[in-house]
């Protein structure tokens, strides 16, 4: 339904399927009207995960709230360096 409102709208954009709860649980996504300006006609196009702009700000959003969290608990526990606290690791779930 997305994807048919920005075609109808004219939008140049990227929509992914994915669970809200879970941002994770990439299902699927597409490129609207990505060309839009040089043909002047409108399109879908399904594209990998790879090459989503959208999947890969998320990846890098949560490597950063990881890292951010690793840095955390190393100050909380009175550490400088996780590498040699595989058990910080375990315990983060990373």
């Amino acid at each position: 339904m997305a994807c048919i409102n920005m075609i109808l709208h004219g939008c140049e954009s990227e929509v992914v399927q994915h669970n809200v709860l879970n941002p994770g649980n990439y299902q699927r996504d597409w490129k609207i009207n990505h060309n839009i300006r040089i043909y002047k006609l409108p399109s879908i196009i399904p594209i990998k995960k790879e090459q989503s702009t959208i999947y890969q700000m998320w990846q890098n959003q949560k490597a950063k709230h990881t890292e951010e969290k690793v840095v955390m608990w190393l100050h909380y526990c009175g550490q400088k360096s996780y590498k040699d606290y595989p058990e910080i690791l375990i315990a983060l779930g990373l």
